[in-house]
Order: C-alpha cells, then structure tokens, then sequence
C-alpha cells in the first residue's frame, strides 16, 4: 500500500517558512550575548583611547572645569563603566515569523548622569558633563572666565595666589567675560564626543554582527 501526501504550493511554503522562522530565531538567539559584549567592548575600548579622556584628566577641559585629578579619574572610570549599560541587544519578530535583531547603542543616555559629571563649588552646581555633551557653544557660566595659573610670589594678587585651584592648573576668575565649553569639543545631543564614537564604530559593530551570526549557524 503507498501512502501519498499532496500540499499545495501555499501550504508547502508555509511550512517552509515556519521551519526558516524557527531556525533564523535560534541562530539570533544564540549569537545574541556575545553580540551585546563585544559591542560593548568594543565601547570602552573606543571611548578609553578617545583623546578627550586626556583632555579631562590633563589637558584644557580640566582647566575649564575645575577637575582635579582625583575627580577626573573618577568621571573617566564612570564613563568606561557606563559603556556597559550604553548597548542593548534585542530580538524582533516580523509579521511572517521571521527574526530580526535590534541593536541600540545609547552613551549618551548611559554616561550623562554620572555622579562625577557634576560637583558642588561655593554653592553653584558645576554641571561639566552635561555642558560637554549638550550645551555646544552656549555660555554656561556669566561673567567669568577660565584663565591658566602662573606664579609670581612677588604679586600677592597673581592668580596662584589667590586661592586654591580645584584642578592644579588654572582659575574661573570674574572677569566680565562669559564661560562656553571649548569649541573644539564642544557638542550638542545629536552630535558629540559619545556620538561620534558611535559613527565611527558602525563597521566594526556590522562585522561583529557578522561574525558572531556565521559562529552559530
């Protein structure tokens, strides 16, 4: 006795699809966390070799926003840090059953309010991170500006002896001027130091996509 099955062209190629839906889920599944960890390596270590990381333990953004070298290697261990909550890695269904994955990489969100990107001084909220990252070339701060200390102990009103500087390297002194976030790496929310890592990784982050698909299929 032969036993003879017969599918229309419709049914065969739905069950076709939910067989290729299954199979394209499992593989998105299972490249899913190393996807996420790499991306957020790949974070930190862009970020890390970033040259605004100098520019704020030793260079002019010190200067401009009073960092001492404590504070400022408390803010740039909080950035790196803050990279791991930056990427989120997410699985999506399309309306025939088939995966897809969603990658949202959001510095931005995840380092703007770190507890270092801000300080207390006489009273007045020094809120640097969030001028870096947002406020691009407005002024922030009336009537003073930021000057680079120098010694004369002949003058007892040089600048180094007027009192003691947060940073090491200079003042905010009230000069009349208005104080804006450097230009040169002065950014708004659409575009900024966080923002331009992430252009600049977009490649790397396909290739990474890629590669951890290909380990699992």
């Amino acid at each position: 006795m032969r036993l003879r099955l017969k599918t229309t062209d419709i049914q065969f190629s739905a069950m076709t699809s939910t067989l290729l839906a299954k199979r394209t889920q499992a593989v998105i599944r299972g490249a899913q966390g190393a996807i996420e960890r790499r991306i957020e390596s790949l974070m930190r270590q862009r970020l890390s070799n970033d040259p605004i990381i100098d520019e704020l333990q030793n260079g002019v953004l010190a200067l401009d926003f009073g960092l001492n070298p404590t504070v400022a290697a408390a803010a740039v261990s909080e950035m790196i840090e803050g990279m791991n909550q930056a990427v989120s890695v997410k699985i999506t269904r399309g309306r025939n059953g088939f995966a897809g994955i969603r990658i949202i990489v959001n510095p931005v969100g995840a380092i703007e309010n770190i507890p270092a990107g801000s300080y207390d001084s006489n009273g007045h909220a020094i809120e640097w991170m969030n001028w870096l990252l947002n406020k691009g070339s407005e002024v922030v701060v009336n009537g003073f500006e930021s000057i680079f200390s120098f010694n004369d102990a002949s003058d007892p009103t040089s600048v180094s002896n007027a009192g003691e500087s947060r940073s090491g390297l200079g003042f905010m002194v009230p000069t009349g001027g208005n104080f804006r976030v450097n230009p040169k790496f002065a950014g708004t929310s659409g575009d900024n130091f966080l923002t331009k890592i992430v252009v600049r990784s977009q490649l790397d982050i396909e290739n990474i996509i890629r590669q951890e698909i290909n380990k699992v299929l």
